[in-house]
């Protein structure tokens, strides 16, 4: 493509055709930006405490040969809920989610 009697490469395209989303549009999953206020510190440690003990959890049925795949399952929402700290409710449904594929992999055990 060229514009202006030179050549503009796929990213440059990709940059100045962009639409930016509207303001009032929240992405669910993102790191925390500067302007977003700190969560608080219960809500941190609880947070770490619930992921550390599935975390053990799944170390428990990997060491002892249990399936690895429902560790898996267990752990995407894990992530997924330090990724939506910012939200109310999501990080709580989504470590809720996490809890049975690692019980259920303990119970195979």
């Amino acid at each position: 493509m060229v514009i202006g009697g030179g050549y503009v490469t796929a990213a440059e395209h990709a940059r100045t055709t962009r639409t930016d989303a509207p303001e009032n549009v929240k992405p669910v999953f993102r790191f925390p930006t500067p302007d977003d206020p700190p969560p608080g510190t219960g809500r941190i440690l609880a947070m770490a405490l619930y992921g550390a003990v599935l975390g053990v959890a799944g170390i428990v049925v990997v060491a002892r040969g249990g399936p690895p795949m429902l560790v898996l399952a267990g752990t995407a929402p894990l992530a997924a809920a330090f990724l939506a700290l910012h939200r109310r409710w999501l990080p709580w449904l989504l470590m809720a989610a996490a809890a049975p594929p690692l019980i259920g992999a303990l119970l195979l055990l």
